[in-house]
């Protein structure tokens, strides 16, 4: 399992930037938990 915090990033900036967490959950072979960083 994986746990990875996200930046919360949304339109224009996470096109321009692309999403690690969005790219891991998809590609990863085992269950990917993401929890949103602002709430720490």
């Amino acid at each position: 399992m994986i746990v990875m915090a996200t930046a919360g990033r949304t339109g224009t900036s996470r096109e321009l930037i692309g999403s690690v967490a969005e790219r891991v959950v998809r590609s990863s072979p085992v269950p990917v938990v993401t929890i949103n960083a602002d709430e720490y």
